[in-house]
């Protein structure tokens, strides 16, 4: 037997699908839903015309998996947010910050996949259920790590920190202001602050 052993058919097909998924998110944030098709996902993902509509049959079939594989690697990030048990209130803010300036900046592909994939939603029961439930992951999440750090109020500080850094990337998407960066870290720093300030410590 060789080593490392081949990869099996189903573990292939498993990561074909998600190669062409995360195309498909690609295509959704420079095309629109109206851009993605069947053929567009072949020719963004160099492959021969057909390919992708081996996978997925239908075109309801390929923004499904689009939206679960927005899931995935949303799944990824928040694994990533661990805190020890002991964790300060400004821990906690560093971990939340580094999340909403990874989706608002680092990644604002994925974050413009999200909102084509909310307006399919509006028509599509299934995408809205992946969605909502990614969305329900996101807010639990958020809210462990400032529940963690003995924040007050933390499901509310995580519904308004979800709504707030959604806000500040609509309007840095439709209005760039010119010489401003595309970082939003300080904003979010500034929200973070008055999250965080019930629970500090008085001072002496």
């Amino acid at each position: 037997m060789t080593w490392p052993p081949s990869p099996s058919p189903s573990d292939l097909e498993h990561d074909r699908k998600r190669n062409l998924a995360d195309v498909a998110l690609a295509t959704l944030a420079t095309e629109g839903t109206r851009g993605l098709t069947h053929r567009a996902v072949d020719r963004a993902a160099g492959l021969p015309s057909g390919s992708t509509s081996n996978c997925f049959r239908t075109r309801a079939a390929l923004l499904q998996a689009a939206a679960e594989r927005l899931g995935e690697r949303i799944s990824a990030d928040l694994a990533a947010l661990r805190l020890r048990e002991d964790a300060s209130p400004q821990e906690a803010a560093d971990a939340v910050a580094w999340l909403v300036d990874q989706w608002t900046s680092a990644d604002r592909e994925r974050r413009l996949a999200r909102y084509e994939l909310s307006l399919e939603a509006t028509r599509r029961p299934e995408i809205r259920k992946t969605l909502l439930d990614i969305d329900s992951h996101v807010r639990t999440t958020v809210a462990e790590l400032l529940r963690g750090a003995g924040v007050p109020g933390a499901d509310s500080w995580a519904d308004g920190l979800i709504a707030y850094s959604d806000a500040l990337f609509l309007a840095h998407l439709l209005n760039p202001r010119p010489g401003e960066p595309g970082d939003l870290r300080p904003k979010i720093d500034a929200l973070l602050a008055m999250v965080t300030s019930d629970a500090r410590p008085a001072g002496p």
